[in-house]
C-alpha cells in the first residue's frame, strides 16, 4: 500500500516511535510528507497535542490501513489544515447550524441544531450562538462543524415591531456605541447609546414609548415570563436586537439575562 501525501490512514496495532511514545491501534493518521520517508501526524489522546515521525514508507504502510478523512480528530484536522480544505465557505452575517453536539475543551457545550449567527468568515471562524446552559456566547467552530441554516424566527407578538439599529465599534468603550429606531406602524421611538458607559437611552412620545413596553410585554407574557417591575424591556430589546437576534428569540433572550443577573446578585 502507498503511503501518499494528505493521505489518512488508522494504526492496526499498537508501536512504538520513540522511547515510551507509542501509537494506539486505531490511531488516526494523516500523511504531510509523501515520497520514500513519509512523515506521519497525529493526535495523541495521552497528551493532549498533535506529534508526528518519520520512518520508510515500507514500515508503515505494514503498520497501517486507509481510513477516512471524516475520522481525523478535529485537532489533527485544523493543526495540518484539513478541515480548512474540505469545509464550506463561511461567510460574515449569514446563518449556519451546527450539525452535532460540540464540547469545547473549556467545557462550554452546544447542542446539535444550535443556530449561530457568523460575525467572522474565512478558514477560522467565530460565531455568536446559545450554549447548553442558555448563555448567549461568542465562539470559534471548524467549518466542518457547521451547515447553512435560516435565523430563529422571532415570537408572533412582536410581528409589527419594526427595528433598525446600527452599531459602532469604534467608538463603544464601556458600552456598544448605537443609534436606530423601533417602530410600530406610524410612531417611532429612537434609540441611541454614546458607548462611554450608561444605560441605552429612548426617546420618542409617551404614546410610542407606552406602546413599544406593552408589545414587549405581551410577547414576555406569551411566553410564560414574568413581568418585572422596574425592568427597562425597550432597553432590553436593543440589546437583544444586536446581541442575539436570529439565534434565539426575545423571551428567551431575556430568560436567560435574568437567569445570569439572578446568580450575579444572589
Amino acid at each position: 500500500m502507498a503511503i501518499r501525501k494528505n493521505g489518512v490512514y488508522k494504526s492496526v496495532s499498537n508501536f512504538e516511535i520513540a522511547e515510551g511514545e507509542v501509537v494506539e491501534k486505531g490511531t488516526v493518521l494523516f500523511c504531510i510528507k509523501g515520497g520514500k520517508r513519509p512523515t506521519m501526524a497525529f493526535f495523541s489522546l495521552k497528551d493532549g497535542k498533535v506529534s508526528g515521525f518519520d520512518g520508510s514508507a515500507e514500515y508503515i504502510s505494514s503498520l497501517v490501513k486507509e481510513a477516512d478523512k471524516k475520522e481525523v480528530p478535529k485537532k489533527l484536522a485544523e493543526a495540518v489544515g484539513l478541515d480548512a480544505e474540505d469545509a464550506p465557505a463561511i461567510k460574515k452575517g449569514a446563518f449556519y447550524k451546527l450539525k452535532e453536539d460540540v464540547t469545547l475543551d473549556d467545557g462550554h457545550t452546544f447542542k446539535q441544531g444550535a443556530v449561530l449567527l457568523c460575525e467572522k468568515g474565512g478558514k477560522s471562524p467565530w460565531f455568536l450562538t446559545k450554549e447548553a446552559s442558555g448563555e448567549h456566547v461568542k465562539v470559534s467552530l471548524f467549518p466542518r462543524d457547521v451547515e447553512p441554516s435560516t435565523p430563529i424566527k422571532e415570537v408572533e407578538a412582536l410581528a409589527d415591531l419594526k427595528a433598525n439599529i446600527k452599531t459602532y465599534p469604534a467608538m463603544s468603550e464601556e458600552t456598544t456605541a448605537l443609534s436606530g429606531v423601533l417602530r410600530i406602524g406610524a410612531m417611532q421611538v429612537i434609540v441611541k447609546n454614546s458607548g462611554t458607559g450608561g444605560s441605552t437611552i429612548c426617546q420618542g412620545s409617551d404614546e410610542a414609548c407606552q406602546t413599544v413596553e406593552r408589545l414587549l410585554e405581551k410577547a414576555l407574557r406569551d411566553a410564560g415570563l414574568e413581568i418585572r417591575p422596574g425592568e427597562d424591556l425597550t432597553e432590553r430589546y436593543v440589546d437583544y436586537y444586536i446581541y442575539a437576534r436570529g439565534i434565539d428569540t426575545f423571551p428567551g433572550y431575556v430568560s436567560t439575562f435574568r437567569a445570569i443577573m439572578d446568580r450575579l446578585m444572589s
